[in-house]
């Protein structure tokens, strides 16, 4: 009798198993497709959104594993049935109930583990994503600045940058201010970075010169710095609190 109930059992998780799978599968791909947002504006990799999405998982895994539950004891027994296995069982002694006990162990590890995911798994979960999407909204650096365009940060101030480094460091700026039209303002530097202060966020250009031309004497004024800070507080506006 514990040889046909393990045997059983085992069919019963394989089928529960895969049809959890497919399920999850078809879900996540949903739900990712939501927030693909954050790859093409936020400039996110393809692995930090992947992980970002598998977060989503646990809230909705405690839904789909009483489903596939119901479709793999339907399934399973079904087959058995027609297999003629069931048939055979039941010549053997075997009561209805002793031929339920496979599904009724396995509806009761279900149970439990969706206690696990809907008590734990799924409120940290969606913490950790709202964390994570919070963070990744709210990175300047890569909101602001996109690579190889002219990014337009507010009227009259224009920012291009070559590339960016994993670290946050971008290379190759230009700046062009011209929110004063009576002395516009280029900037050039190798390398700079956005940063946050308590004032507001920061553009700090690194190495670089900064011309400015005089409308009423029509000459060109030429400084270089080693280290020339850009507010960028009006055009970002003000920043809220987040409360969980």
């Amino acid at each position: 009798m514990r040889e046909v109930t393990r045997y059983v059992m085992r069919r019963l998780v394989e089928a529960t198993l895969l049809v959890t799978l497919a399920l999850a599968g078809v879900v996540w791909l949903s739900q990712s497709l939501q927030h693909v947002d954050l790859i093409v504006n936020r400039g996110i990799s393809f692995f930090t959104f992947l992980n970002l999405t598998l977060l989503l998982l646990p809230s909705f895994l405690a839904i789909l594993l009483p489903f596939a539950l119901f479709i793999a004891v339907v399934h399973t027994y079904h087959r058995l049935t027609m297999d003629s296995e069931i048939i055979v069982l039941r010549a053997a002694g075997l009561s209805p109930l002793a031929l339920a006990k496979p599904a009724l162990i396995l509806a009761g590890m279900i149970v439990v583990i969706s206690y696990g995911i809907t008590l734990y798994l799924q409120p940290a979960g969606v913490r950790e994503f709202k964390d994570l999407q919070f963070t990744f909204r709210g990175d300047y650096s890569r909101v602001l600045l996109q690579e190889g365009i002219f990014n337009t940060l507010g009227d009259g101030l224009t920012v291009y940058i070559r590339s960016r480094q994993p670290n946050g460091v971008v290379q190759g700026i230009l700046v062009h201010d011209n929110r004063d039209p009576a002395a516009p303002v280029t900037m050039m530097a190798e390398s700079g970075f956005l940063v946050r202060t308590p004032k507001g966020p920061r553009l700090t250009l690194i190495n670089g010169n900064r011309q400015e031309f005089d409308a009423v004497r029509r000459k060109l004024g030429l400084l270089y710095f080693d280290r020339h800070n850009i507010d960028l507080t009006s055009l970002i506006g003000e920043q809220g609190i987040r409360w969980r």
